[in-house]
């Protein structure tokens, strides 16, 4: 089925109304660590900008059983707001790369437990084997199963200099495939502003993007973060990071580029303070959502007014 997503007086098509429309209402989702690490990182060091346990809440760092974890985050998430329900992410490490039993099991705690409408897996275009994709394509057929996919640009010479231990053939078969099953939505993560990269080429990812078969995607400003090879990148002035007026125009230049049913599931980064070198601006979500929304206006356009807004039914059983 085809959904009108986007939330009202919105130029992008925002998660929250895409959420609203899918769930019925509000919804968040709640980490989850099974303790499989990134299979990349512990096969070849992983990725030069990557810091896997800054992204983690204190109850995810013991990685105990899944249950115990979704209780905990709900607990947790609704301390402040009332939610329709929640989605499952597990987030950190290579999840895909466990024993099929084990992520067969992880995943059914998951689905079982009380206020749980969706699954999210995060892990790597190569680490998708058919079993995999069949187990994924089982539970789809009970709730929806996002799967967020780490591309951050399709220049085959970046992914190398950055270490990301696949090429952008290895990210769009691994879409295709997604998107051929009902009930998957396939996410693509991106960075703006890898070291080496022009704005055209960040251009020329995005063109790229709008030509697969997505559900929506991640974009990310560079950040360097404690302890991270591109630390010392940094350190010897070889990276240009940017200032937050310059990173609102170029996320308005990218979402001009992609169709309008991509879904926006997130429009910048972020790391704990203690952990985040650079860039060391912090740009509240709320102010961002502003700054964007007034560059559009001012430009009179929106998401996907530079590409032909070729319309992608929402596969949802």
């Amino acid at each position: 089925m085809s959904l009108n997503t986007a939330s009202p007086n919105l130029p992008w098509h925002d998660v929250g109304g895409f959420f609203r429309s899918l769930f019925g209402g509000k919804v968040t989702k709640i980490l989850v660590n099974t303790g499989v690490p990134c299979s990349h990182r512990v096969a070849s060091g992983g990725c030069t900008f990557c810091s896997e346990e800054t992204i983690l809440p204190p109850y995810c760092l013991d990685a105990s059983p899944v249950q115990v974890q979704i209780r905990q985050g709900i607990q947790l998430r609704s301390q402040r707001h009332s939610w329709q329900g929640y989605i499952a992410y597990f987030q950190r490490g290579t999840t895909t790369t466990a024993s099929l039993n084990q992520l067969r099991d992880w995943l059914e705690q998951a689905r079982r437990e009380p206020g749980i409408l969706g699954l999210a897996i995060g892990t790597r275009p190569d680490c998708l084997p058919a079993p995999v994709l069949e187990l994924l394509g089982e539970k789809a057929r009970a709730l929806p199963v996002f799967v967020d996919l780490g591309l951050q640009t399709i220049h085959d010479g970046t992914l190398a200099r950055i270490r990301r231990g696949h090429s952008r053939e290895c990210f769009d078969e691994a879409v295709r495939r997604l998107a051929a099953i009902p009930g998957l939505y396939p996410i693509a993560h991106m960075i703006l502003m890898l070291p080496g990269e022009s704005i055209e080429d960040m251009r020329a990812s995005f063109r790229h993007l709008a030509s697969l078969p997505l559900h929506g995607l991640k974009i990310h400003h560079l950040q360097v973060v404690r302890g991270t090879p591109m630390e010392e990148e940094f350190r010897q002035s070889r990276l240009q990071l940017l200032e937050p007026a310059a990173y609102v125009s170029l996320l308005a230049d990218v979402l001009e580029l992609v169709p309008w049913s991509f879904v926006i599931h997130r429009l910048m980064g972020d790391q704990p303070r203690q952990e985040l070198l650079a860039p060391l601006w912090t740009y509240q979500k709320n102010r961002l959502i502003t700054a964007l929304h007034h560059e559009f206006t001012r430009r009179g356009t929106r998401q996907g007014s530079a590409c032909p807004d070729v319309a992608r039914p929402v596969q949802f059983p």
